[in-house]
């Protein structure tokens, strides 16, 4: 998003308007089985939440939950390629 967006401060209020949702809708702030209705289904898409949750896996729990963790993990890596395949495509685009 940063090679798309030419001015700094419009970077910055895209990646807030992007990632405090993403936070505050996460398992960060209010438990999955505590959340009403609608924000379980948003909870469950956010991959922040598998991130958090790997992690208190890790930090609290006496037994680590490789299922979990791998999620997250996969899951990252995944967002990561599709990250790259459309800055890699961004910079093509401005090449030509």
């Amino acid at each position: 998003m940063s090679m798309v967006i030419p001015d700094e401060n419009g970077f910055i209020a895209m990646i807030n308007t992007i990632l405090l949702p993403l936070f505050f809708l996460s398992t960060a702030v209010l438990e999955k089985e505590n959340a009403p209705g609608i924000f379980k289904v948003i909870i469950k898409g956010n991959p922040f939440s598998y991130t958090i949750d790997s992690l208190r896996n890790v930090i609290m729990d006496t037994a680590i939950d490789w299922y979990r963790n791998g999620l997250a993990a996969v899951i990252f890596i995944l967002l990561g390629i599709l990250s790259f395949i459309a800055a890699k495509r961004t910079l093509m685009n401005e090449n030509d």
